[in-house]
């Protein structure tokens, strides 16, 4: 009896690790997969700044403390150009059309006016409108970004 729940055990724990080690597949290149992996990267960036609230500048991504199933599939950087302010974007380009990873981030962030493309005079969200949510300077124009305000 044991020893089968020995065995069951030892390879739950084997497919845990096997697909913890797996490299990112084609499912990286979903939108949504990647606007809920930078939701969870923007929120453990929110984190950081809420308990450094004088912070500015790029909050470096070993700082950042993520739940333990998160698996970075996106190239995003995240910072903080202004105390109480978070801005996290894509730093490379993405395997998908960033209008449909600004849509997918648009609508799964809630339809959050503050998630978007970074256009040159701010930013824009699938709608087309252009919120007064400023970008900042460091954030390439047509990069997928989310700012939110640290309460």
């Amino acid at each position: 009896m044991y020893g089968v729940i020995w065995i069951s055990l030892f390879f739950a724990m084997m497919g845990g690790y096997w697909y913890a080690t797996q490299p990112v597949g084609p499912d990286a290149a979903r939108p949504d997969l990647l606007a809920a992996n930078m939701l969870v990267y923007q929120q453990a960036a929110v984190t950081y700044e809420a308990a450094h609230a004088t912070f500015t500048g790029t909050i470096p991504a070993s700082s950042l403390v993520f739940p333990s199933w998160y698996r970075e599939i996106g190239p995003w950087i995240a910072e903080a150009p202004t105390a109480g302010t978070v801005a996290t974007y894509n730093g490379a380009a993405l395997d998908v059309p960033i209008e449909a990873m600004s849509e997918a981030l648009h609508k799964l962030s809630g339809d959050n006016i503050a998630a978007g493309i970074a256009g040159s005079s701010g930013l824009i969200v699938p709608s087309n409108m252009v919120p007064s949510v400023v970008t900042p300077a460091d954030v390439p124009i047509g990069a997928a970004v989310i700012v939110t305000e640290v309460q």
